[in-house]
This record gives structure tokens, sequence and C-alpha cells, in this order.
């Protein structure tokens, strides 16, 4: 009877046992199931640096091309710019009439006294422009000790294009002249198919110790204020043309009985042949 007994226990105490496992399996505590967020860091965007290239790439550079056209004209006198040279006019611009040999075909400038205005002699006389010299004169009536400097179109800045209506070929108008020109004044003395820019710088106080064929550049020293060939005083005369290109003068004079015939062929091949057009040398020199 007693081990009926205890085998009833134990059977009951087992079916106990099994059934409270099982109840945990089916009915879990919620809580357990709750998933924790995973934080996950965001990367750093530089900003400053993109922006900062974006800065740098928006403007482009100027091309060479650009700087080397902006440097082309250099002033008259070292350091001096437009303002300074206008006080420096002392005879202004009068266009003469197609074939006349008006004596004043350009522009004068002078180093005057700042108190009591005379105009002085020495003051260096610098390029306008870079070029070739074409002719070197050595005190002719009437520009005296004189120096003529070439500029091919190509070494102008553009606003100086943009000034001159070129023509190519030269485009030139037949005129009548009074002067007596001796030999072969008519021909061009140069290439028809190419224009070219002239400056002709006048009146220097000594002969120059340049050479025909030298090359010259922008703002470089040519010569000194003087009073030579038909200057009643020190200036400097400045006349620009346009012509055919690669003319060469040998010598250039007229009005002067010991000039050769070569030398006053050149004076009316230049002045009234109309191979060689006047400009106002003004109109350059206003360009801003």
């Amino acid at each position: 009877m007693e081990k009926r007994i205890v085998f009833v226990f134990l059977i009951l105490l087992l079916v106990s046992c099994t059934g409270n496992s099982t109840l945990k399996e089916t009915n879990p505590v919620e809580t357990e199931l709750i998933e924790i967020p995973t934080i996950v860091a965001s990367p750093i965007v530089e900003q400053t640096e993109t922006v900062s290239t974006s800065t740098a790439t928006a403007e482009p550079e100027p091309t060479v091309t650009e700087e080397v056209i902006q440097s082309q004209v250099c002033g008259l006198f070292a350091g001096e710019g437009l303002e300074a040279l206008m006080q420096r006019l002392t005879n202004p611009f009068y266009r003469p009439e197609p074939g006349s040999d008006n004596p004043h075909q350009g522009v004068d400038f002078s180093d005057l006294d700042p108190v009591n205005r005379i105009a002085l002699s020495g003051k260096a006389v610098h390029a306008i422009l870079p070029g070739k010299v074409a002719m070197v004169i050595n005190d002719r009536f009437p520009y005296g000790n004189a120096v003529l400097i070439e500029t091919t179109l190509e070494n102008l800045p553009q606003s100086w294009l943009n000034k001159i209506a070129v023509n190519q070929p030269v485009d030139r108008e037949i005129f009548h002249t009074n002067l007596t020109c001796p030999g072969d004044w008519e021909n061009p003395g140069g290439d028809i198919n190419q224009v070219s820019f002239y400056i002709l710088y006048a009146h220097f106080e000594e002969v120059s110790s340049y050479q025909v064929g030298e090359t010259i550049e922008c703002g470089q020293e040519i010569g000194k204020i003087g009073m030579s060939g038909n200057a009643l005083a020190p200036h400097v005369h400045v006349e620009m043309r346009l012509g055919p290109s690669g003319a060469v003068f040998d010598d250039m004079s007229h009005y002067d009985s010991g000039a050769s015939l070569q030398a006053m062929e050149n004076y009316c091949r230049w002045r009234v042949s109309g191979w060689y057009e006047l400009l106002d040398p003004m109109d350059f020199f206003l360009i801003q």
C-alpha cells in the first residue's frame, strides 16, 4: 500500500514539471522581443573644400594673348600717363588738304619748365609701340634728327585696330600736289598687299644711334627732346600714318639744297603721294 502511494506521487510530480515547461515556451515575455535600433554614424562631408575648389575654377585666367595685347601701348615719356601727356601738348593736329605739304602734319609735345613755362631740351622720348626702324634722319629739313618706326598690324592693340579702317591692299587716292618731286616718288616703296602703322618721331637733340631694320621694344628710349630741323623751340614731333608694309627710307628731306634727289623723292612719297594715309595721333592717345 505504501509503495503504491509513493509511485502515484512521483507521477503527479513529473506531470506538474512538464506542464510548466510547455507554458513558458508558448507564452514568452513580450519585452524580450523588443529590438534596440543600431545607431550608425553619418560620414562628415567637407563642404568647405568643395566650395573653395568651385570658386577657384569659376573665373578663367586671362590668356597670354590678352596680356600681350594690353601691354602694347607705352608712354611717350617714362612714368607719365595720358593726363600728364595732355599737359605737354603744345601744337595740336590740323589735317591738311589732300596733297598739301602743310608744314605741320602731326602733334608736338614739350617739356615745359614749371615756373616760367619755357620749353626745355634733353627729356627722354620713348617708343609708343614696338616695331622696326624704317628710317633714321640725320639733321635734315624739316624733321631734323628723326626716327621712323614701322609696327605691323598684329602688334597693334585691338582698340587701335578698331579705330582705323584698314583697306587691304592699300586703297590709294591719287592727289595733285604743287611740290616739285623728283624721281619715282609715286612708287609706294613697300608691299601694297600688306598695311603697317608708321610713327615718325622728330626734332631730337642728337642723331639716333639706331640702324634701319633694328628692332625697337615698346617703351624703349629712342631719343631726347631737341630743336633740330624746322623747330623754333625744343619739342618732339609725333606723326602717324598707315602705309605699305616693309617700306625703307634711306633719307628724307625737302626744300634743302643739300638734300639728295633720293631724300626729296622719299619726302614726296611720305607726305603727298597718297600711299601713306595721315592719321591724327590724338585719336589714338585718347583711347582708354
